[in-house]
């Protein structure tokens, strides 16, 4: 007998929900995602969806880009239509939702494993300015950060940089070197050490810069 070679891969749950707006951003509904991880009411899902746009408010991120609010009409047994409220999620706000849900749910844990896979790199760095700035790469591999200004400062290490712009160290510190020959910058006003504690004990210091 000839082998079906038609036969296509299973997606997830999560994978088949997505969907693609005509500028080729994706997204999720959050009525369906809901769905998704077994959440019997919108109401019980709510109360997630609430705790993770605090996260992210908290993050300072963008709601409009990550938690986009919206009103949809929906048919009803009747055929009448009835407003409803909405989300259209980025993949970094699935995520936030699946780590704010219950983690008893073995959909929980597969959105988790999904979104975090899908995500790439998520990376929340708080230096001791109690600024943050959030770290992560689309989909689509472009890299993306958001950031919370401190007294209008934030401070960022050259390691931190270099994962930024996908560089190495050392191009960083020849880049700096060049503004500071320059005079563009005083090093002393936008360096300062941060001191660090290593695995085996061994204090160091690693600079960071405004």
């Amino acid at each position: 007998m000839a082998e079906d070679t038609n036969i296509q891969p299973m997606q997830s749950d999560f994978e088949q929900i997505k969907k693609v707006t005509e500028e080729g951003k994706e997204y999720w509904s959050a009525r369906e995602l809901a769905t998704a991880l077994v959440y019997s009411t919108w109401q019980k899902f709510n109360r997630v969806l609430n705790k993770a746009l605090k996260v992210a408010q908290d993050r300072g991120m963008d709601m409009g880009e990550h938690f986009n609010q919206m009103v949809e009409m929906v048919k009803l047994g009747s055929g009448t239509f009835r407003e409803v409220e909405n989300f259209h999620l980025s993949r970094l706000a699935c995520l936030i939702i699946a780590e704010n849900a219950d983690n008893k749910k073995p959909q929980v844990q597969a959105a988790r494993i999904y979104f975090k896979e899908q995500t790439s790199a998520l990376e929340l760095v708080e230096n001791q300015n109690t600024s943050r700035i959030l770290i992560y790469k689309t989909h689509q591999g472009e890299s993306r950060v958001e950031v919370i200004f401190n007294s209008q400062t934030f401070w960022l290490t050259q390691k931190r940089m270099s994962d930024l712009y996908g560089v190495d160290v050392r191009t960083i510190s020849y880049h700096l070197g060049e503004i500071f020959d320059s005079g563009e910058l005083n090093p002393q006003a936008v360096i300062r050490k941060n001191w660090i504690t290593a695995a085996d004990g061994k204090v160091t210091a690693e600079e960071a810069k405004e």
